[in-house]
C-alpha cells in the first residue's frame, strides 16, 4: 500500500511538471479567465460542431504562458493531441506568404508596386488588364483574379504541379474588376505570389519558408503540408466516427501550411523583433491595404492588409486596441490567429474539423486576457434592441434579383409586416429563404441575429452585412443583377446535368454539376457544382463572370468532343450525364481509355454493387439528387446497395480495368 501511495505521488508530481511545461499558469493569474473561456468554448465547439481535436496557445511578451490540447489525434490507437501535433492552418498561411515576399523586398529583389510580369514571364491572361496587376495586389486581394483553382488543391496526397496548373488555367480567364479597385478574397492571387517567390528566390516555396521564417523563428513543428515522416498529425473523423482521409493542401501559399498553436505564436514575434523583416517591411505588413471600393463607399468590415483579414479587428478597435487577425479554413480544418503587437500578445486556436467558429473562440480568449491584464474594461455592455419601424417607400425600389458566388436570390419587401423577404433559386424556382424585420436603426434584422442594409452605389444595388452598433462596418453580401437584352438564349445549357471527367484518384473536390436558365433573367445561366453561381452568356456556348464583389467565380465553355458536348470550367472538364450508358443487369468490365479520363455508368435498378478496384483506382457512387453516397477514397467496404438511377464514376490510369458485379 505504501509503494502504491509513493507511485501515485510521483505521478502527480510528473503531471504537475507536464502542466507547467505546457504553460498552464497557476490559479488566480491574469490568464485564469482566458483559460476557462478557452476550455469551455473549445469543448463546446468540439461537442456540437463535429470537431475531432483542438489546440490553443497564448503568448505574452515572447513567452508561451498557456498551451493546451484537446481530443485525440488518433482514436484507434488512443493517441492524444500534444504540443507537437500538426494541424493544417488553412488560409493563415497567407500571412506567411506576405512575410516571404516582404523579405524579398528587403533584399532588393522585389518591389511591391512593380507589375507581376516583371518577375513572372509565364503569367498571362486573355484579359490585357492582367499587365496592371502588381505584387501588392496579389497579397491584398485587389488583383481582380477570378478566385480559386480547386482542382487537386485538396486531396489525400499532394499535387506538385499545382502552381503550373493554376497559371495554365488563368491563361484563358478574364478579370472580374479593374486591378486595385476593390478587395475580394482571392486564393489564386497568393498562388501567383508563390510562383513569384520561387522565381525570384531560386528556391521552392517550402524551402524558402524553412530558411527565412521557420528556422529563425524556431517554428520546429511547421512545414508546407505535413513534415516528411511525421506521424504526429491530428486526424479528422466524421460524425459517424469513421476516419476521413488525411488532408494534403497543395495550394501552399494560400492555405497549405501545417503547424501548431505554439509555433503560430512564435511566428508573430516577427512583429517586434528584427529576426526576419526590416522595420519598414513590418509597417507594410501591419497597415491597411484594401481597395478603395471594398465596401461600396462605407467602412469595410474586412480591412485587409498584406495577407491579413483584419489589421484592426473592430471588436478591439472600439476598445482602443489594435488587433490583427487571420482566419483559416480547409475541407477538414479551422483556425484563427489574433495578435496585439503593442501588447506583444498572441492567441492561436486550431481545430481539426471543418466550419468551426475558431474566430469567436480566439476573440473571446484575447478579450479575457486583455481584461485580466487590465488593458480594457470588462465587456458586459447590454443595449436595448431597436424597435420595429416602417420601411421607407424609397427602399422598395431596391427590390430585384441579387447574386453572390454561391447563391442567386430574389429580394422583395412586405410593407404590411415591414420585412425584407429573400428567396433563393434552387435550380427550378425561387424558394422562400429568409425574412428580416426593418427596425428604427435603419437595418433589417434576421432571426439569426444578423443585420442587413441595402444601398445603391455606382449604378448597382448592394446587400450589405452590417456589424457594430454606433459605428458599423460593412461587407458586401450580394450585388444586384442588371437585366440585359441578350442575343443569346442559353438553350445549350438548359436543364443539363454534367459529370466530371478529369478528377484524380486523390482529389477531394468531386461534384456532379447542373446548368440551366432562370426565366426572369434572360441572358444569364446558372451553374451548380456545390454552389449556385450566376453567369452571363457571352455566346450560345460560353458564359462568364457578372459580379465584381463575389469570390471564387468561374467561366464556362462548351466544346464538341467525339460528337458530344463537353463543358470546361476552371481546370475541370465535364460531359453530359444524358450520354452516360447503363450498366448491364449483372455488371460489366469498365476500362479507362488512353487519355485517362474518368468513365461513368448508371444503374437502371436497385442492386447490390461490388467492384474490383485497381491499386491506384477510385470508385464513387452518386444518388439521383447528385449526392455522393460512396467513395472508395475513404470507404473501402464493398459491396453496397445502389439505388435505381445512381451514377457511378470510375477513376484510374489509362488501361485500368474495373470488374463490376450487380446482384438482386
Amino acid at each position: 500500500m505504501k509503494q502504491l501511495f509513493i507511485v501515485w505521488v510521483i505521478f502527480l508530481l510528473c503531471g504537475n511538471a507536464f502542466i507547467a511545461q505546457s504553460g498552464v499558469p497557476t490559479e488566480g493569474s491574469v490568464y485564469t479567465s482566458a483559460i476557462e473561456d478557452a476550455r469551455i468554448d473549445i469543448w463546446k465547439e468540439l461537442s456540437t460542431n463535429n470537431g475531432s481535436s483542438a489546440a490553443v496557445a497564448i503568448m505574452d511578451d515572447g513567452k508561451i504562458v498557456y498551451s493546451e490540447q484537446f481530443g485525440m489525434r488518433n482514436r484507434e490507437k488512443s493517441l492524444p493531441v500534444d504540443r507537437e501535433t500538426q494541424f493544417n492552418i488553412g488560409s493563415v498561411s497567407k500571412i506567411f506568404t506576405a512575410v516571404a515576399m516582404l523579405s524579398l523586398v528587403d533584399q532588393g529583389k522585389v518591389e511591391l508596386d512593380a507589375p507581376v510580369t516583371r518577375y513572372l514571364e509565364k503569367f498571362r491572361m486573355v484579359d490585357k488588364r492582367y499587365q496592371d496587376i502588381t505584387v501588392r495586389m496579389l497579397l491584398n486581394h485587389t488583383s481582380g483574379l477570378p478566385g480559386t483553382n480547386l482542382r487537386n488543391a485538396f486531396g489525400s496526397r499532394g499535387n506538385p504541379n499545382y502552381i503550373g496548373e493554376t497559371l495554365a488555367y488563368l491563361t484563358d480567364n478574364r478579370l472580374k474588376h479593374e486591378p486595385g479597385m476593390l478587395s475580394v478574397y482571392c486564393n489564386d492571387g497568393l498562388t501567383v505570389a508563390e510562383a513569384v517567390i520561387e522565381q525570384v528566390s531560386g528556391m521552392s516555396y517550402a524551402d524558402y519558408l524553412q530558411q527565412v521564417i521557420f528556422e529563425p523563428l524556431q517554428m520546429v513543428h511547421s512545414s508546407c503540408s505535413f513534415k516528411d515522416g511525421n506521424k504526429n498529425i491530428t486526424q479528422v473523423y466524421k460524425q459517424t466516427g469513421s476516419l476521413m482521409p488525411l488532408e494534403y493542401v497543395s495550394a501552399f501559399a494560400t492555405g497549405g501550411i501545417s503547424s501548431t498553436a505554439e509555433d503560430l505564436c512564435n511566428f508573430t514575434t516577427i512583429l517586434y523583433s528584427n529576426k526576419v523583416l526590416s522595420a519598414a517591411s513590418i509597417v507594410e505588413f501591419t497597415k491597411a491595404q484594401y481597395g478603395p471600393e471594398t465596401a461600396v463607399g462605407e467602412r469595410t468590415l474586412l480591412n485587409f492588409g498584406l495577407g491579413w483579414d483584419f489589421v484592426q479587428k473592430r471588436e478591439f478597435a472600439e476598445q482602443g486596441i489594435t488587433a490583427l487577425g487571420k482566419s483559416g479554413g480547409t475541407i477538414e480544418f479551422s483556425s484563427f490567429i489574433l495578435v496585439v503587437p503593442e501588447e506583444r500578445l498572441t492567441v492561436a486556436v486550431l481545430f481539426a474539423g471543418p466550419d468551426i467558429d475558431a474566430t469567436s473562440v480566439t476573440e473571446k480568449i484575447m478579450q479575457a486576457v486583455l481584461e485580466g491584464k487590465k488593458r480594457v474594461a470588462d465587456k458586459h455592455t447590454l443595449l436595448l434592441p431597436p424597435e420595429p419601424a416602417v420601411i421607407p417607400a424609397s427602399m422598395v425600389e431596391l427590390a430585384g434579383i441579387y447574386a453572390t458566388s454561391n447563391a442567386i436570390m430574389k429580394i422583395s419587401f412586405d410593407r404590411d409586416s415591414n420585412t425584407l423577404e429573400t428567396s433563393s433559386w434552387d435550380g427550378e424556382q425561387f424558394v422562400a429563404a429568409d425574412s428580416s424585420q426593418y427596425r428604427d436603426d435603419g437595418y433589417y434584422h434576421s432571426e439569426s441575429g444578423n443585420k442587413y442594409w441595402l444601398k445603391p452605389y455606382g449604378g448597382a444595388n448592394y446587400l450589405l452585412l452590417a456589424v457594430g452598433e454606433n459605428s458599423a462596418s460593412y461587407m458586401v453580401i450580394a450585388e444586384s443583377i442588371a437585366k440585359v437584352n441578350s442575343p443569346w438564349t442559353g438553350s445549350l445549357f438548359d436543364k443539363k446535368l454534367w459529370v466530371f471527367r478529369n478528377v484524380t484518384n486523390y482529389d477531394f473536390i468531386v461534384n456532379i454539376a447542373e446548368t440551366g436558365r432562370i426565366p426572369e433573367l434572360p441572358g444569364y445561366i446558372f451553374f451548380d457544382a456545390g454552389n449556385m453561381m450566376l453567369l452571363k452568356l457571352d455566346s450560345e456556348s460560353s458564359a462568364g463572370m457578372c459580379m465584381k464583389y463575389a469570390r471564387d467565380l468561374l467561366t464556362l465553355r462548351l466544346e464538341e468532343v467525339d460528337g458530344q458536348r463537353w463543358l470546361q470550367t476552371g481546370n475541370f472538364i465535364y460531359s453530359e450525364a444524358a450520354n452516360v450508358i447503363s450498366l448491364p443487369s449483372t455488371g460489366d468490365t469498365i476500362s479507362i481509355g488512353a487519355e485517362g479520363l474518368n468513365e461513368w455508368r448508371k444503374t437502371d435498378k436497385q442492386a447490390v454493387f461490388s467492384c474490383s478496384i485497381p491499386s491506384d483506382g477510385r470508385v464513387m457512387v452518386f444518388a439521383q439528387d447528385k449526392k455522393l453516397v460512396f467513395d472508395s477514397l475513404d470507404i473501402s467496404v464493398l459491396p453496397i446497395v445502389v439505388a435505381k438511377g445512381s451514377y457511378i464514376s470510375f477513376v484510374g490510369a489509362a488501361g485500368d480495368d474495373f470488374v463490376v458485379t450487380l446482384t438482386d
